[in-house]
């Protein structure tokens, strides 16, 4: 072998390691960030549901919170939903928790006084199927 067929494939090669490292990290950065951008949504949606269901739970209004709970079922993605009172007695849920999943906690305070809890979990299979994707890609 010549000498500059030897600097082409090493070259060459060098070339192919660098990209393989550079798909290999992009995959874990998409992966990373979905993974983040997902919990942040479920904490917000937490938080959210939580403020919404705030004077329900005051009034202990249990009709009004079965009508919100059935609103929140229907958000994309969300696996289950459980609301709790201030002893840790469950008041409503909606689905179950199973497979991967990012699950997030709120708490029901107004004036200092804990009225309970919102606890709600999202379905993590969107964010392993894009990285399927990028990866057969």
């Amino acid at each position: 072998m010549s000498f500059r067929l030897k600097t082409v494939l090493g070259i060459a090669l060098i070339e192919a390691g660098l990209l393989f490292l550079l798909v290999v990290s992009g995959l874990g950065y998409l992966r990373s960030s979905n993974q983040e951008a997902l919990a942040a949504k479920s904490s917000t949606t937490a938080s959210l549901f939580a403020t919404t269901i705030k004077q329900a739970m005051i009034a202990t209004d249990l009709a009004s919170l079965d009508d919100f709970m059935n609103e929140v079922a229907k958000y994309p993605g969300l696996l289950y939903a459980v609301v709790t009172d201030g002893s840790g007695r469950r008041l409503a849920s909606r689905g179950a928790p199973g497979g991967a999943l990012v699950m997030a906690k709120a708490e029901i305070v107004e004036g200092g006084i804990q009225f309970g809890t919102v606890e709600i979990g999202f379905d993590q299979q969107g964010v392993e199927q894009t990285v399927g994707e990028a990866k057969s890609r």
